[in-house]
């Protein structure tokens, strides 16, 4: 069998604060800071969320294992497994800056930014290392497939690297936008029509919403790139050719994005979208905020107080559905506490991952924006992925909430103005009278 090997370089730059760890907590390794191995684990992620909007199980594979053992397959043969040699070789990535401290951000000041980092900044003794936005980071890559489907592989390849970067950041707190990364540029070995294919859609966009549509194009991209090389190698036939109503309920892919949307603001770095994305989302979901406000509490509220108050499991918890655990605490009953956690049909579980991403992305004259990714946006893939909910304080579970409260607060927060320090607010001059 022969062989090619095709070199593929990448380089990104770092758009948010990247919080990655190391042999010492909370501290960057400043040799390696970002090891191969951890790439490839975030690649195979959104290698998985491709390929699974593509293959749902057949109508007679009963739980999906099937369509979960070829979906392995399919992963093996880029990525490889225990007795399968991977395609793709990752040499270790130069990084521009040295890791630096950053300090907590301030409870009064940069509200935002706190919540969105919620566990990062609670230790003040030991303030965690980032690598800091405004990096370069470049990473080159091996890719070694059959004669003549080289440039199968590199469209597959760049189709992963443009999806995560696009979707998925690196490092801690990586869901809530910290860690945002674009990719400023794919080179080749042998330069092609595929390369050039990707780099259009790395071109920076002058308002949020041109940089949305785009961002549907390239997973459009992607998910052809990903058609293309299930069918050269023949896997999946069954899953792609018999959809049995559904996708997998346990599998988060790209099929679940309904719509794509972002704030309508520009914004003059990466923090200050952060900052103004998680004041909304405080601001949604905190019964304090919403009391400043005049608004009435999200209905969970007193539903899980009375479930207290009772010593009975909820009717419904809807805040669950932006990923678990969630606590809940109330002053107005002495300061009692409790949390939920998933409850899975199968095994145990005591987190669940949101399906609400906030991803702050590059546009034009130096400005920033922020999308709001809903991998739930659709009652074909649920928030809780089919798990209940079961907290401490009551013998039984609650059901599993629908996505409605993740599109109520995107509805709303796309209906915000701008903060004051926005990049298109503008100053008003005083007139001069004479």
């Amino acid at each position: 069998m022969h062989r090619s090997k095709t070199k593929l370089t990448v380089n990104i730059e770092v758009l948010t604060p990247l919080f990655l760890g190391g042999a010492q907590p909370r501290k960057v390794d400043r040799i390696m800071p970002l090891r191969p191995a951890s790439l490839r684990g975030v690649w195979r992620y959104w290698f998985r969320a491709i390929a699974a909007s593509w293959m749902w199980p057949e109508q007679q594979d009963r739980g999906g294992n099937r369509m979960v053992k070829a979906l392995a397959k399919a992963e093996a043969k880029l990525f490889g497994n225990t007795s399968e040699r991977s395609s793709v070789i990752v040499l270790p990535p130069k990084v521009s800056k040295d890791p630096e401290t950053m300090s907590p951000p301030d409870r009064n000041r940069n509200p935002g930014q706190r919540y969105l980092g919620y566990g990062l900044f609670e230790d003040r003794d030991r303030p965690p290392q980032c690598i800091p936005a405004g990096s370069n980071i470049t990473f080159e890559c091996v890719l070694k497939t059959k004669t003549g489907k080289e440039t199968i592989y590199l469209d597959l390849a760049c189709a992963t690297l443009w999806t995560w970067a696009a979707l998925g950041g690196l490092g801690a707190r990586s869901r809530r936008g910290y860690g945002s990364v674009w990719i400023k540029s794919f080179r080749a070995s042998q330069q092609s029509a595929t390369i050039d294919k990707w780099n259009d859609l790395l071109k920076l966009h002058a308002t949020p919403d041109q940089y949305l549509a785009s961002l549907g194009q390239g997973i459009g991209r992607a998910q052809e790139a990903m058609n293309t090389f299930l069918n050269s190698e023949g896997l999946g036939k069954a899953q792609l050719a018999d959809h049995g109503g559904k996708p997998h309920p346990s599998i988060r892919s790209l099929d679940g994005i309904a719509h794509l949307r972002g704030l309508r603001h520009t914004y003059k770095t990466g923090l200050d979208a952060l900052e103004h994305a998680g004041s909304l989302f405080r601001n949604f979901r905190s019964t304090l905020q919403r009391n400043n406000r005049k608004q009435p509490p999200l209905a969970d509220y007193f539903e899980v107080k009375e479930s207290l108050k009772r010593n009975r499991p909820p009717r419904h918890v809807g805040r669950a559905a932006f990923g678990l655990p969630l606590p809940f605490y109330f002053r107005t009953l002495g300061g009692k506490r409790t949390s939920f956690r998933p409850k899975p049909k199968s095994g145990k579980s005591d987190r669940l991952a949101s399906p609400l991403l906030f991803r702050v992305f590059r546009l034009a004259a130096n400005n920033y924006g922020i999308a709001l990714i809903n991998l739930a946006g659709k009652q074909t893939a649920p928030p809780l992925q089919g798990c209940d909910l079961a907290n401490k304080h009551s013998n039984g579970t609650t059901p599993a909430p629908s996505e409605n409260l993740i599109r109520d607060f995107i509805e709303w927060a796309v209906s915000q103005p701008p903060p004051s320090n926005s990049a298109n607010t503008r100053r008003r001059r005083p007139r001069n009278h004479r």
